[in-house]
């Protein structure tokens, strides 16, 4: 899982190198925010489950930094508890679609 997101996370820096130097600061939050996202990949303790879901997902990376914009934090070490979250959530969607239970 962590190799996907890290190929993510390396497509999106390399997107960010072909802007225009206006466009490249105007993502710096972004791209602030999803290296700790893959910081707290390293850290985190996920069930086998959530992990499948994360690397399940075509967009894991996205996943979670969407779900951090949406949580009206601004402070970093509340971005871990938006990865478990998303993880969780992924992993209960999948479940919901292949009809399995917890």
């Amino acid at each position: 899982m962590h190799e996907k997101i890290s190929r993510k996370l390396n497509g999106f820096y390399d997107k960010l190198l072909t802007l225009e130097p206006k466009e490249i600061i105007e993502r710096a939050y972004e791209k602030a925010t999803k290296d700790e996202i893959m910081g707290c990949l390293g850290t985190l303790e996920l069930t086998y489950g959530q992990a499948q879901a994360l690397y399940k997902s075509p967009a894991p990376l996205e996943e979670c930094y969407q779900r951090w914009l949406k949580s009206d934090s601004s402070y970093f070490p509340d971005l871990h508890d938006c990865v478990e979250e998303a993880a969780i959530q992924l992993e209960k969607e999948g479940k919901t679609k292949t009809g399995e239970e917890r």
